[in-house]
């Protein structure tokens, strides 16, 4: 599953487990080893791409959207409709690019 804040996964297997299934909740010790780290709106700045992906209409990829970890220490999210955001999305890994925010847009130009 892909939840922002809880992953999840599914594993399969042809044997039982050696134990059975343990439901976790470590919200808690995540608080403690992760700072929670503040998400504003922005209209431009630079950021680097923290997670993002291609979201698809009608069978063709149609929007990039990504989180966007700011210069200032904050998070954002935004997209592009952009043909050349979502070829770069789609062609190569971005998450660690540095990218500006246009418009409230994302965009792969220099400042």
């Amino acid at each position: 599953s892909g939840l922002y804040t809880k992953q999840g996964f599914t594993l399969w297997s042809s044997a039982p487990p050696a134990r059975p299934l343990a439901l976790l909740d470590v919200t808690e010790q995540v608080r403690e080893a992760e700072p929670e780290i503040p998400v504003v709106a922005v209209d431009s700045g630079r950021g680097t791409i923290d997670g993002c992906t291609v979201l698809h209409e009608d069978g063709r990829p149609s929007r990039a959207a990504a989180v966007i970890d700011l210069d200032d220490g904050t998070r954002t999210a935004c997209g592009s409709s952009d043909a050349d955001v979502i070829d770069a999305l789609l062609t190569s890994e971005c998450v660690g690019r540095t990218v500006v925010i246009r418009g409230g847009g994302l965009c792969f130009e220099e400042v």
